[in-house]
């Protein structure tokens, strides 16, 4: 039996603003589960009609406590650079959008959730 995925992002369309949350309460990591469900969530922006404006926020109290160190600290240089290609792609689908992006940011942001941000601008 397969398990089935559970999203830590989600997409939600409402009139011509969309929503884009990191749901992985309680710090909402930056791992390799949330980047791939980011560029998936980007793929609905992408398909969406009628877009005008795009927010992106946090579930819960933090809008994103930044990467998953664990995660990262037993990858190599050879296995980190996919993982950060992908991260630099997603600020660049964001930085190409033809309408504007918000980042609702709360709680503690710290570098690489502050870089989501800052392609937000």
């Amino acid at each position: 039996m397969s398990e089935e995925h559970q999203s830590t992002v989600r997409f939600v369309q409402d009139g011509a603003v969309g929503t884009v949350t990191l749901d992985s309460p309680p710090l909402n990591l930056i791992g390799q589960q949330l980047i791939s469900d980011l560029l998936a969530a980007f793929d609905q922006v992408d398909a969406a009609q009628g877009l005008r404006a795009l927010v992106l926020q946090g579930e819960g109290n933090v809008f994103s406590a930044g990467a998953d160190v664990e995660i990262f600290a037993g990858m190599s240089v050879a296995q980190l650079r996919p993982l950060i290609g992908s991260f630099i792609d997603l600020g660049h689908r964001i930085e190409r959008l033809a309408f504007p992006t918000l980042a609702a940011v709360h709680g503690p942001a710290w570098p690489a959730a502050l870089s989501s941000h800052c392609f937000a601008t």
